[in-house]
């Protein structure tokens, strides 16, 4: 339990420093990590805390990098011409959320300095009647048959239900097949014409057959003159005429203001990019409309065919997951409960915007489907996610009815749900330094949000630049208060000539060298003509050295006195760490890593015994005592002893040991006690007051109780506490340092407590007996001795003093109990003897018994049978 509580208090005190120290330790990382800058632009795109100081003359500042205290502006040491750009919301663009508005603000600009996100508020609100495109692209190979029948009779009324949800409507139907090549389609010539053996058309990749129209009537014309086609793999081609409904706009019919649904009808799977190699397409689908006059087929029907599926590959799914955000089109797959698990993880990889139903395998219940998947779209608000590098746009719920992973559900016509979007740069690419940044953030099927980003990747003072500078000596350029020189010089003011010699004849050093951050000096000093000159600290202390400034004497470890390597007398710092120095009195080195650990074990020698380092009972390590786990001694010296032990029993409770010279005096104390005549009844009010009266007892001795045991059994004994002067008197009479004393009624108590801790018995033997306790406390005192009263004595045949104990010697106990368990143990074998003697005459007379009643002789045994026959032969001899 005192582990436990040790545990729980230092848990307290860590949660009681933790703030300060961890803030302690992110500025001192984040200060090192400013001023290894070296130009502004590296300063403020390091970290939104990090500050550049334009300023020429430096001798206020460290460097000029370095990281800002937002929580005391006045610390800052750059007095004027301190970069340190904020990013901010620069306005928004609102407008009313009414008619066909369902998103504001409409554009909103902001200036993001890297890591200092910006964040607004997007309100959006369903409106009614909202424009809704439908465009179903369906699977027309020869196992949709009956689902075909079923979509030309319900055609109509599919029509009908999404004019109940919006008047605002059209509707458009393309189909799919696969493409022509060997691997998709049966070549035969036969087959390409009628791959069904009766009533089938030729295989197609892509049909589009009517563009989005509010005839409902044309609609359901123009689905029932669809025919079914086939193919012979069992994945359909199906991605190419969905990647061509979604680009290809004019040819579609989307409108630009409309909830735009792309339902796909299908029975199997489908093929993606890569399968097109398997027919010998080769090109990879570049994602554009070729469905153009110039490059689509257009049927006598009307109908217009997809040709690039002979040249392009099938598209991927990233590719379609881009355009479907690029025009802000919602898919809907309609497939049978066996592929369900396949276009889970195509919905999956094209995210929020795209649904999932279960299509019965005749397809008749689309409306149904179509009809509950547009309600759940309707009822959906979710942001499409933003992959563009360098920057990151996340949004987060603050009001909606029921929000469920980052999608808003459950929100009616007229009622208004709100977003925070927080727009931040990660990294400062080419294109963001190019100027600003125009970036449309979709709100799925309600409309779009459009950010114009000025990414804050230079400093202002950039533009601010000084030829040929006198500030640089004339040699270079002042650009932010720092010089860049012209080819030829080098040096802080540009003050070193590269094109110099020195007197030995050898070229000057153009630059410092690197330290181990891959930086001239380490980034910790100023590289003056090829010498790293290091930074000092604020006291003007040395703190980095090396060539490179490589080395940091405040990385050491603190030892004693929290001193770094303990100390200059322990050990000095290096770049390698602590380096020990010899201790003086042995000459070795300290130890340990920093060098707290001494050599010298004259701290561990006993001033009472100067042979053996801790008394023989443990070693000396860092010149303490560390004391055997397995003996009983403990203290500085391993010269205490626990009174549990035996062999400590024996030391404590010797006659000469300090403890029986100490209680001795209270013996004597006690035998003028025993000539009152008190008996069992001790230390009453009246007996103590005619012991003090008579001068049998000190002065101001106390009458009072001792308690000992646990919490389930406490014992209270009465007792009288000796005062402080009878112990110095003892003291100076047995020449030995003397504890408090009590006397006790004598409890015949092994396990006698004194202060909760469990003391040891021993006695003094005078005329009688007498036991006393005493005990140690863990850190080697000892506790008040307790000496009890009445003795053990025996005074011609009759106890003394109310005691009741025999004074026999110990010994002799132990030899009449070995007496008396050896006289018994005889006892217990002969009795045993003579019962195994009686056991076995009956057994005889039992056995003699059955012998005479038997009826065969001794040899016989009547159950016995030969294991051999004899036969006879008839006509031996003859």
């Amino acid at each position: 339990m005192g582990t436990l509580r040790r545990a729980a208090l230092l848990l307290c005190v860590v949660a009681a420093l933790a703030p300060s120290t961890v803030r302690a330790i992110v500025d001192e990382d984040l200060n090192r990590r400013c001023q290894a800058q070296e130009t502004c632009t590296e300063c403020i795109r390091e970290s939104p805390d990090c500050g550049w100081c334009s300023e020429m003359d430096l001798d206020s500042v460290e460097r000029r990098c370095n990281a800002i205290d937002r929580d005391n502006p006045d610390a800052d040491t750059c007095d004027i011409d301190l970069e340190d750009p904020v990013s901010e919301l620069i306005n928004t663009v609102d407008v009313v959320l009414e008619d066909l508005t369902q998103v504001t603000p409409r554009r909103a600009s902001v200036s993001v300095r890297p890591g200092s996100p910006v964040t607004f508020e997007v309100s959006v609100q369903p409106a009614n009647n909202f424009p809704i495109d439908l465009y179903l692209l369906m699977d027309l190979s020869a196992s949709m048959s009956d689902d075909l029948q079923n979509l030309k009779r319900l055609g109509t009324q599919l029509a009908e239900r999404i004019a109940v949800i919006s008047n605002n409507f059209t509707i458009g139907f393309g189909s799919f097949v696969d493409k022509r090549r060997g691997s998709f389609v049966n070549l035969n010539p036969a087959r390409l014409i009628d791959p069904c053996n009766g009533g089938c058309a030729s295989p197609y990749s892509f049909r589009h057959a009517v563009t989005l129209t509010k005839n409902g009537e044309l609609f359901s014309d123009s689905v029932n003159e669809q025919i079914i086609s086939g193919n012979q793999d069992f994945p359909e081609g199906g991605f190419d005429g969905f990647m061509q409904a979604i680009v290809c706009t004019n040819v579609i019919g989307w409108r630009p203001v409309s909830r735009k649904i792309l339902l796909y009808i299908s029975d199997a799977g489908f093929h993606f990019a890569g399968d097109g190699l398997l027919g010998g397409v080769i090109k990879p689908n570049d994602g554009m409309c070729h469905m153009g006059p110039d490059e689509a087929t257009r049927n006598d029907d009307g109908t217009l065919e997809y040709n690039a599926w002979d040249t392009l590959d099938f598209p991927s799914i990233g590719q379609i997951a881009e355009k479907l955000d690029e025009f802000d089109i919602i898919p809907i797959f309609a497939v049978v409960r066996q592929f369900q698990d396949l276009y889970a993880l195509l919905q999956a990889e094209l995210g929020n915007r795209a649904f999932l139903g279960e299509l019965n395998t005749d397809s008749s219940n689309v409306v149904d489907l179509v009809e509950d998947l547009y309600n759940e779209i309707s009822t959906s608000v979710a942001f499409s996610p933003v992959n563009i590098p360098g920057i990151s746009i996340t949004t987060t719920i603050t009001n909606c009815p029921v929000p469920r992973l980052g999608v808003c559900t459950n929100v009616m016509s007229g009622q208004t749900v709100t977003f925070n979007v927080t727009v931040d740069v990660t990294e400062c690419t080419e294109e963001l330094l190019s100027g600003p940044r125009e970036i449309e953030l979709r709100v799925l099927g309600f409309g779009t949000v459009t950010v114009e980003l000025n990414a804050i990747c230079d400093c202002s003072c950039d533009a601010l630049r000084e030829d040929n500078s006198t500030q640089c000596n004339g040699r270079g350029t002042r650009v932010c208060g720092i010089c860049e020189c012209n080819p030829g010089y080098f040096g802080d003011i540009c003050q070193c000539d590269s094109s110099g010699a020195t007197t030995d004849g050898n070229s000057n050093i153009l630059q410092c060298p690197l330290g181990i951050s891959g930086l001239q000096c380490s980034g910790r000093g100023t590289c003056t003509c090829g010498i790293c000159e290091c930074r000092r600290d604020s006291n003007g202390e040395e703190r980095f050295y090396g060539p490179a400034c490589e080395c940091d004497n405040t990385v050491c470890e603190r030892g004693i006195g929290n001193e770094i390597c303990s100390g200059p007398s322990n050990g000095e710092c290096t770049c390698d760490g602590c380096r020990c120095l010899p201790e003086p009195v042995t000459g070795l080195p300290y130890t340990m890593s920093d060098c707290s650990c001494t050599p010298n074990t004259q701290t561990c020698v006993d001033p009472t015994n100067t042979t053996d380092l801790c008394n023989g009972r443990g070693v000396c390590e860092c010149g303490q005592c560390i004391c055997d786990p397995d003996s009983p001694y403990f203290g500085d010296y391993c010269d205490e002893c626990s009174t549990g032990s035996p062999i400590c029993r024996l030391q404590l409770c010797a006659a000469d040991s300090d403890n029986t010279l100490c209680a001795s005096c209270v013996v004597d104390l006690l035998e003028e006690l025993n000539t009152l005549g008190v008996n069992n009844n001790l230390f009453t009010a009246e007996i103590f007051a005619e012991a003090l009266r008579n001068g049998t007892l000190p002065e101001n001795s106390t009458l009072t109780t001792v308690s000992y045991g646990d919490q389930m059994m406490m014992m209270t004994v009465a007792a009288i506490m000796l005062p402080p002067g009878f112990s110095s008197e003892c003291s100076s009479s047995v020449n030995v340092t003397c504890p408090q004393f009590y006397i006790v009624n004598e409890t015949q108590e092994m396990e006698y407590e004194i202060q909760d801790v469990l003391s040891q018995r021993c006695t003094v033997q005078e005329d009688c007996i007498y036991p006393y306790y005493l005990s140690i406390d863990q850190l080697g005192n000892r506790l008040p001795i307790h000496v009890g009263y009445p003795p053990a004595c025996i005074v011609a045949g009759a106890s003394r003093g109310g005691g009741i104990r025999l004074a026999i010697p110990p010994w002799a106990i132990a030899i009449i109990l070995v007496g008396i368990l050896l006289l018994l143990g005889i006892l217990a074998l002969i009795l045993l003897k003579i019962l195994l003697m009686v056991l076995d005459y009956t057994e005889l007379k039992k056995f003699e018994n059955e012998l005479a009643k038997v009826k065969y002789t001794k040899n016989e045994n009547p159950l016995y049978h030969s294991a051999t026959t004899e036969h006879k032969n008839p006509i031996y001899g003859q």
